[in-house]
């Protein structure tokens, strides 16, 4: 999962680079849409809550028993989705502010190395670069990073995804190969050998031995993960 956030039992998927707009849009949506209905229903609420405390009061003889379970169904489940989901907001916002996943910010041992300095900009990273597609929830039609490849806060912005579609694929990887020092397929058979044990691996691949020929032989490209993926 690139840029894994956390596993959200609610949504039964795993929160990422690919859905963490959505998934924040969701809470907040949903945090304002069960206020606003509770704030706006409360008189009724109150209302239908008497009619069943007292049999004698007026509501229980111009509303129908139906009705009145339904308005009081509704208005637990809001308060429940209230409960639930409004601590999640400000939880979440705060991590996006500072540029971090769920898992980041559970490490205190060392500073963020992908704070952008602002909240504004922080939260960029992950709805994009501003415009109205922030409050949609839709893929950012600007997204300033590729899941892959994040800007450290030591480092420059080097606004590839602004360069087009031309040779795009080509920076990104040679970024992500020179930051996570991930050699060319092929690159370790041409290093130089200064040491013992570099020794050791080339008489061990020379021609002939069970390493070295071409029928054992089997390239192994070791991949660096991002600490983000």
């Amino acid at each position: 999962v690139l840029r894994m956030d956390h596993h959200c039992p609610y949504i039964f998927n795993c929160v990422g680079f690919n859905n963490h707009k959505h998934f924040l849009l969701l809470v907040l949506y949903s945090s304002l849409t069960c206020v606003t209905a509770l704030v706006t229903s409360a008189p009724e609420l109150i209302y239908c809550s008497a009619a069943v405390l007292h049999a004698d009061h007026d509501g229980a003889k111009r509303l129908q028993t139906s009705e009145i379970i339904g308005f009081l169904i509704f208005g637990l489940l809001a308060l429940f989705l209230t409960f639930l989901v409004t601590p999640m907001v400000p939880a979440h916002l705060m991590l996006a502010a500072r540029n971090q996943t769920s898992i980041e910010g559970n490490y205190t041992n060392m500073p963020n190395p992908f704070d952008r300095g602002s909240c504004a900009a922080n939260i960029a990273e992950v709805f994009g670069s501003y415009g109205p597609d922030w409050f949609i929830p839709m893929r950012p039609t600007r997204p300033l990073g590729d899941g892959v490849s994040f800007v450290r806060n030591d480092e420059s912005d080097t606004s590839l995804l602004a360069q087009g579609d031309a040779g795009l694929s080509e920076d990104l990887e040679a970024i992500w190969r020179q930051r996570y020092h991930v050699r060319l397929p092929g690159a370790a058979a041409q290093q130089e050998y200064g040491g013992p044990l570099d020794l050791l691996t080339q008489l061990w691949r020379r021609p002939g031995s069970p390493r070295g020929s071409p029928s054992n032989h089997h390239g192994l490209n070791c991949v660096s993960v991002s600490p983000r993926s």
